[in-house]
């Protein structure tokens, strides 16, 4: 759309948005009680500086660092540019927390009242734990099995990818203390800031009902999937690094046929009061999907290992 219009008109077009999903978000929580969660912090007791360069900007867009004013080792890289980094990388993590394997913690930044300083281009902001950085592996050989005490991870992480449907590029990182981490996790769960941009406008244009439109639109985008990729990818790990691999990057479709998704219900809830409650169902319907298909392909591994 940008490519179509002037720099002000885009601009015109992007703060119009913000305004309508703010307006439909102060409605829908005028009916929940207070927000108070562990997962929600405060931009007012943060400072933020630039992360990134302009020149150095990758799909998530500019990035802050944030540094808690009462403490300066509280770290959070901050993403704001999108619709769709707060809420991805905040279920990303949530799932992978409840999966056992490690990726930073993630919060959600309220935009605290009175906030006068006009950084963040959306209205929802992630702060994502700051990790002291000492390695990017780009393969799995250039991990040192005597360091790294989770590097079995790597495998998981590659079984995740499929399981919540990525698109970018794998970035697996070690950290000052050797453990493994998987990091920029916002292309995932078939969810873009295409439909984000427009979630819970509540009006009619040209005869068709927006909410409606877009609420279906997210429905169907839950349905599709990497389920395809399951077999072709388990069958690639054990060929290239055998059976042991083959039986860590099989735990978390494990795991995931066996969660109660219930335990998702307080995140999601939390991540309501920041985006259109419909972007809560979309997230039920991708879980519930997924643990589907995970059980699916467990029940083929055993057929085809009979």
């Amino acid at each position: 759309m940008e490519s179509n219009l002037s720099s002000a008109q885009f601009k015109r077009i992007t703060a119009f948005a913000k305004k309508l999903r703010i307006e439909n978000k102060i409605s829908e929580n005028s009916g929940k009680p207070p927000l108070i969660s562990g997962d929600v912090l405060e931009t007012s007791d943060f400072t933020f500086s630039e992360f990134t360069s302009k020149e150095k900007e990758g799909d998530s867009g500019s990035l802050y660092l944030a540094k808690k004013k009462t403490d300066k080792n509280v770290r959070y890289i901050v993403k704001h540019a999108y619709t769709d980094c707060a809420c991805n990388e905040f279920m990303y993590y949530r799932v992978s927390e409840a999966l056992g394997l490690r990726v930073p913690k993630v919060k959600l930044f309220n935009i605290s009242k009175g906030e006068k300083r006009n950084y963040f281009k959306t209205e929802t902001v992630a702060g994502i734990e700051y990790l002291n950085i000492i390695q990017k592996p780009r393969s799995f050989k250039d991990i040192n099995k005597d360091k790294v005490s989770n590097w079995a991870d790597y495998f998981g992480f590659n079984a995740l990818y499929y399981i919540l449907c990525e698109i970018d590029s794998f970035e697996i990182v070690i950290d000052e203390n050797n453990i493994l981490y998987k990091i920029d996790n916002a292309a995932s769960f078939n969810l873009s800031f295409y439909w984000l941009d427009n979630i819970g406008f509540d009006f009619e244009h040209g005869g068709i009902n927006i909410k409606e439109t877009v609420y279906n639109q997210l429905m169907m985008t839950a349905e599709h999937s990497s389920y395809k990729f399951y077999s072709e990818k388990y069958n690639s790990v054990k060929e290239q690094y055998g059976g042991e691999a083959a039986r860590y990057f099989l735990a978390p479709f494990e795991r995931f046929a066996q969660i109660d998704l219930e335990i998702f219900d307080d995140c999601i809830n939390t991540l309501c009061y920041f985006y259109a409650d419909m972007l809560g169902d979309f997230y039920k319907k991708f879980l519930k999907l997924r643990k589907e298909e995970c059980v699916k392909f467990l029940n083929t591994i055993k057929k085809t290992c009979k």
